[in-house]
């Protein structure tokens, strides 16, 4: 495991945490807990979702879902309410902001494996329209045991995290070929139990599977496109990369026409960016230059 990036994952019983000192320890991930059915909203969680990124961590959010009648009496109605709770909690995703999660694991409240398996579906719709992203799926035993390994086509959309306490890796569910996160202790059981540097608690820690990069696009980070922005320049650099990098520049207050067009003005943008970050001033969109406009702020 030790060649992956790694993670932690939070909830308000792991008192206040120095997400600093956690991102020095060499984790580069992490997950809060947001809310939990339509009763619980975790205490910690705004804290720690704006010090996530103020620590330089890509940062993710999950909500521990209930599934469970409405108050019309209809799955429908939890699994949308539940949705937009979450969404309404965590807000817009921005860049350095890893998929939403839905945590699933607690036993169906007086409905069916069917209608628990129905109001995941109707859940991860509705979050998946409401936050732009495909949502992760936090499940492991009770995906397996309670309601039957079922396969779900929404739910295979989802990149798989998953728990076991072990050195060896996770089972997976039918509906998955592959795992993505995997939670290999609670800090209790396990490999490497204990804390983790800035968190007083015993907390989860994961483990991503694949490279940093891999982690980096995950956390909706575009790579460099290979050619540098600059003008003037025949012919006039336009295209996808321009637009995004145009956007971006929107997006942190910049005053920039998203055209997908690299002119004068947008040249204008970089250097003003590139001073602000103390960057060579050149109105050139280089690999550093990239790389300091996607960096979580």
């Amino acid at each position: 495991m030790s060649d992956r990036p790694e993670g932690i994952d939070v909830y308000n019983g792991d008192g206040v945490i120095d997400w600093k000192a956690v991102a020095a320890s060499g984790r580069t991930f992490a997950f809060a807990k947001s809310s939990e059915g339509m009763t619980i909203v975790d205490a910690r969680f705004a804290d720690n979702w704006k010090a996530m990124r103020a620590a330089g961590i890509y940062r993710g959010a999950y909500h521990f879902g209930r599934p469970n009648f409405g108050d019309d009496g209809t799955i429908e109605r939890s699994a949308v309410a539940q949705a937009e709770l979450f969404f309404a909690l965590v807000g817009p995703l921005s860049c350095g902001d890893l998929p939403p999660v839905l945590d699933l694991e607690a036993k169906p409240d007086r409905i069916s494996v069917a209608q628990a398996i129905d109001w995941t579906r109707i859940f991860l719709i509705r979050a998946a329209e409401l936050f732009g992203r495909t949502l992760v799926m936090y499940v492991g035993s009770f995906w397996r045991d309670v309601l039957g390994d079922p396969l779900l086509a929404e739910a295979g959309k989802c990149p798989l995290w998953t728990p076991r306490y072990s050195a060896t890796e996770p089972n997976l569910p039918k509906q998955w070929t592959r795992w993505t996160i995997w939670q290999y202790t609670d800090g209790k059981a396990g490999p490497r139990a204990g804390t983790v540097p800035g968190v007083s608690s015993d907390c989860d820690q994961n483990v991503f599977n694949g490279t940093l990069v891999e982690l980096a696009a995950l956390a909706a980070i575009p790579p460099f496109p290979g050619r540098s922005l600059r003008y003037p320049h025949t012919p006039t650099y336009t295209g996808d990369d321009v637009k995004q990098w145009q956007a971006r520049m929107a997006e942190l207050g910049y005053s920039i026409t998203v055209d997908g067009i690299y002119g004068s003005a947008s040249s204008d943008v970089c250097r003003r960016f590139q001073t602000a970050r103390s960057l060579s001033v050149d109105g050139v969109v280089g690999p550093k230059t990239w790389a300091a406009t996607f960096k979580p702020v």
